[in-house]
């Protein structure tokens, strides 16, 4: 999948990155209960790594480009149904959350059918939803702050000058 991003998403998509790895251990710590649980979240985290990683290396870099190009764990899709539009974000498995959610925006854990139904989609995607129970188009992608540069950012460059 080779997606056209601004110099600042693709920053920020390398900073997520860093930030989902960093919480990689925490979320499969939570499944260390039942061994088929933990090695199936494993694979999902290890899978979602992977996906994000190629995305980024096969990045189109444009000037162009201004909006979050897909939906990654954090984010906000503003999808269209029958002329009503809704948001629905995507967080982390271990209880993560979004700082700027809307009253009556849905949010979906990561892993749950409806996350994955919108897991890497683009702006102008169909998708369909089983809390909706039916197909809508994404018409904005939102990339919510807790991903913030500057806070997950390796203490090198962090303190970088």
């Amino acid at each position: 999948m080779r997606v056209t991003m601004s110099k600042q998403i693709y920053q920020y998509l390398a900073n997520h990155l860093v930030y989902v790895h960093h919480q990689k251990l925490k979320v499969i710590k939570s499944y260390s209960y039942d061994y088929d649980a933990y090695t199936s979240m494993l694979k999902y985290m290890n899978n979602y790594i992977g996906h994000l990683e190629h995305i980024i290396d096969n990045a189109i870099i444009s000037q162009e480009a201004s909006e979050p190009p897909i939906m990654i764990f954090g984010s906000t899709a503003v999808i269209s149904w029958n002329d009503v539009q809704t948001e629905c974000g995507i967080v982390l498995p271990n209880g993560g959350y979004l700082t700027r959610r809307l009253p009556g925006a849905q949010i979906f854990t990561a892993g749950s059918p409806d996350a994955e139904a919108l897991l890497f989609k683009k702006v102008g995607d169909k998708v369909t939803l089983q809390a909706f129970g039916g197909s809508g188009r994404i018409d904005r992608i939102i990339y919510d702050s807790i991903f913030e540069q500057e806070q997950y950012a390796p203490e090198i460059e962090r303190f970088a000058v």
